[in-house]
């Protein structure tokens, strides 16, 4: 079966990284090649995504409203409320899946102190015309680019087009480690204010234990594994096509901390390969894009001029999304994506429409690096053969 996604990392980064990580720590070297390949001033390395925009609200230290696309990871708004803030979500462009510029700009009212946008998909939201307008009005522009290290708009690096920028080096990202977020910035005032909150923070170690869940997973991803490590999966978790989030009351223990030795040495192992990756992906989606444009089954979201996304999976929208995934599963396809979810419903919000169509079809094509021609041609002939039964 092939897979929804798999890590990056090869076994050999695994084993090479365990033994350099037991003997030193160099996230000092790591943030240095970030700030060199993003061109920004400050790199700051944390243990998530999640754990990146917590602390750079906590240095902001504004509580307020943030807004946010009601679309959304469930990390993003439990960050700001754990950071003493107040999330606000707004609907989704149904062509492209985000939210409008339009949209953001209406929403800004008294009290509202920081923006985050959101690249979903690995797909750069460009929010050069949002910058200006909070340039004005003194409120935080974060560009949450976890999902799209690697993406670019006209030419410009994700993740360096906000006041302060966030990638995220999880499982399911385009650089893989198990654990890992960057905090990028220019602002030399926003990262000495960083500087100032991790200053006391510790470093999550656990490099034993976060060695042997990189191992499962990437062991669970390999292809002749999958079909039971899927099996397995759905036999504890069972299979959701919708689900509702309950928000956390507190934060998970050892939520605030840096990033392991560990997950340094396997973005390290991965940091020369990275950009050939990402060329990869692409290519894979451009071979998507061209097979499976105006299907009557689903629908392509739009991705407009100048953005080059990194594709962490290729998005559709189903109508009949249960039937079409259980087709692509008996054809030895996973195209489960994760959002199955809308973020205003967890925080009680009821006025996101749009968000809760696209959580309830939303359906991924698997765009890793490793994927084989064949298996590409492979996906793209099942999912054009497709025929909704509802017609």
């Amino acid at each position: 079966m092939i897979p929804r996604y798999e890590p990056t990392y090869s076994f050999s980064d695994l084993h090479r990284s365990l033994s350099r990580s037991l003997r030193e720590d160099r996230t000092n070297k790591l943030e240095a090649l970030a700030r060199e390949y993003f061109k920004v001033q400050h790199a700051f390395l944390m243990r998530s995504g999640k754990t990146c925009l917590y602390a750079i609200l906590k240095a902001w230290n504004r509580p307020g409203k943030v807004l946010m696309p009601a679309y959304n990871c469930a990390d993003v708004p439990e960050a700001a409320v754990f950071a003493g803030y107040s999330p606000q979500f707004l609907d989704a462009d149904p062509s492209t899946l985000n939210v409008s510029i339009e949209s953001f700009e209406k929403a800004i009212t008294e009290g509202v102190t920081a923006i985050i946008v959101i690249s979903l998909f690995g797909v750069p939201y460009d929010l050069r015309e949002l910058r200006e307008v909070t340039a004005k009005k003194g409120i935080l522009l974060i560009e949450d680019a976890a999902s799209a290290m690697g993406s670019r708009v006209d030419g410009q690096l994700t993740g360096t087009l906000g006041d302060v920028g966030v990638v995220s080096f999880q499982d399911t990202k385009p650089l893989s480690a198990k654990t890992g977020g960057l905090i990028l910035t220019n602002d030399d005032q926003i990262g000495i204010n960083i500087d100032l909150v991790l200053k006391d923070v510790k470093t999550q170690h656990r490099i034993w234990q976060i060695y042997f869940a990189s191992l499962f997973r990437k062991l669970a991803t390999r292809h002749w594994i999958y079909p039971f490590s899927l099996a397995a999966y759905k036999l504890l978790i069972g299979e959701r096509f919708y689900e509702i989030v309950e928000a956390p009351e507190k934060p998970e223990t050892e939520y605030f901390r840096k990033c392991s030795p560990f997950s340094v040495e396997l973005i390290l192992s991965q940091w020369d390969t990275f950009d050939k990756n990402i060329h990869r992906r692409q290519k894979i989606a451009s071979r998507y894009s061209e097979m499976l444009e105006g299907h009557s089954a689903f629908e392509i979201p739009f991705v407009p001029s100048g953005i080059e996304p990194a594709w962490i999976q290729f998005p559709l929208l189903v109508r009949n999304k249960q039937h079409f995934y259980r087709y692509m599963q008996r054809h030895g396809i996973d195209v489960t994506w994760t959002y199955r979810y809308n973020c205003a419903e967890e925080f009680g919000q009821r006025n996101c429409p749009i968000s809760e169509r696209i959580a309830r079809s939303i359906v991924s094509l698997p765009c890793y690096p490793d994927l084989k021609d064949y298996e590409v041609q492979k996906v793209c002939q099942i999912a054009s053969e497709y025929t909704d039964p509802l017609g």
